[in-house]
């Protein structure tokens, strides 16, 4: 599926960049002659048209390429065991590629999972636990310190899996269970999801 609405914004913000670059060469060979500029108009446009579409061509493709590394990822054993929804981010962001991650519950709580990069192995995935920690400093900072869920990773873990681990049916969600239990060790509050928006 393509974001068409956002391709067209992305084309028209790359073009409107690339537009006066394509007058250098008028400049070079004659100057600020302003008769110059107004011949090399038609020009401008179809070169800066074309440079734009091969920019916004090259970026579908490789989306497109990480979407279908990420899928394949998913396919796997140990994720498809866990019969989390799939679910888009980036969708309308000129800055941020089109990702999938998927989203469901183990036990008390919801967690988020996402590739980091399709293309490394191990695979890195990062889990992200859904709990509400914005009322208790002290259960974030003993979480960070004992038991090296981070902060920057909106506050989960990034667990590596190998080729073999992926194909494990139980692996991942061995580890889901040990945080889930974990979390609930500590009474973290989780986070209010409503499934059927899933």
């Amino acid at each position: 599926m393509l974001d068409w609405k956002t391709l067209i914004r992305g084309w028209l913000l790359c073009f409107a960049v690339s537009f006066p670059f394509m007058f250098l060469p008028t400049i070079i060979i004659n100057g600020w002659l302003l008769n110059s500029f107004i011949q090399r108009i038609p020009q401008a446009i179809l070169y800066a048209g074309f440079f734009t579409l091969a920019i916004i061509i090259a970026a579908v493709v490789n989306n497109y390429q990480s979407l279908a590394a990420r899928k394949r990822i998913f396919d796997q054993p140990a994720f498809k065991q866990l019969s989390f929804y799939g679910r888009l981010n980036g969708l309308g962001s000129l800055h941020s590629h089109i990702e999938t991650f998927l989203i469901g519950r183990v036990n008390n709580y919801f967690f988020r999972l996402n590739i980091i990069d399709p293309e490394t192995v191990p695979v890195q995935v990062s889990i992200v636990p859904c709990i509400d920690i914005s009322g208790d400093f002290g259960l974030m900072k003993r979480l960070i310190e004992e038991h090296d869920l981070q902060e920057d990773l909106f506050f989960g873990r990034t667990i590596e899996l190998t080729p073999d681990e992926l194909q494990n049916k139980t692996f991942l969600l061995d580890r889901l269970k040990k945080l889930d239990k974990l979390l609930t060790d500590y009474g973290a509050l989780p986070t209010e999801i409503d499934e059927q928006e899933l």
